[in-house]
This record gives structure tokens, C-alpha cells and sequence, in this order.
């Protein structure tokens, strides 16, 4: 995953909001329960860095798409064709 370059939107952009912080309604909202506050600490609920870990998350996976031609092909272009409307409904705010 070294050689992925930044660009200027990408997965965890156009699926998440601009935190990290799951969309309402959205698939991975119904994993933020296992994925956050994994050891349990008391007053940590709705921290910063559980939403870093999420956005983390897109980026590895984003980073095994490139592996393979098509599937790269195939998340690249859901995210172009995702981009538009994640900035006309502000979703990255």
C-alpha cells in the first residue's frame, strides 16, 4: 500500500462523512458498534479517533483494491462517479 498515491477524493471521502463518522442509514453504520471504543474505556463514546479508525479502514481497503486490475478499475470508478453527489449534498462537510 506504499506506492497509493493521494488524490484529491477517495473511497472513505465519498462513503463517510468529512469525520469519518458513518452516514445514517449507510452498510457500515451497523458496524460502528464493533468498530469503536474497542477497549471499552469509560467517557471515550463518539471519539475523534474511533472515526479516524473507520476512515483507516476505507484506506486499507481502497489500498487491496489496487491488487487487482479490475477491482481497482471497479472502485475507481464508483468513487469518480460518487464524488458529484457526495459534494452536491455536502456529505463531506
Amino acid at each position: 500500500m506504499r506506492g497509493v498515491k493521494p488524490g484529491l477524493t477517495g473511497l472513505a471521502q465519498v462513503s463517510l462523512g468529512y469525520t469519518g463518522s458513518p452516514l445514517p442509514g449507510s452498510d457500515i453504520e451497523s458496524f460502528t458498534r464493533a468498530l469503536t471504543n474497542p477497549f471499552k474505556v469509560d467517557g471515550a463514546e463518539g471519539a475523534m479517533a474511533d472515526d479516524m479508525r473507520i476512515k483507516a479502514m476505507f484506506d486499507f481497503a481502497y489500498g487491496a483494491a489496487v491488487e487487482n486490475f479490475f477491482s481497482f478499475l471497479r472502485t475507481e470508478i464508483s468513487i469518480l462517479l460518487r464524488t458529484p453527489l457526495a459534494v452536491i449534498r455536502r456529505t463531506g462537510r
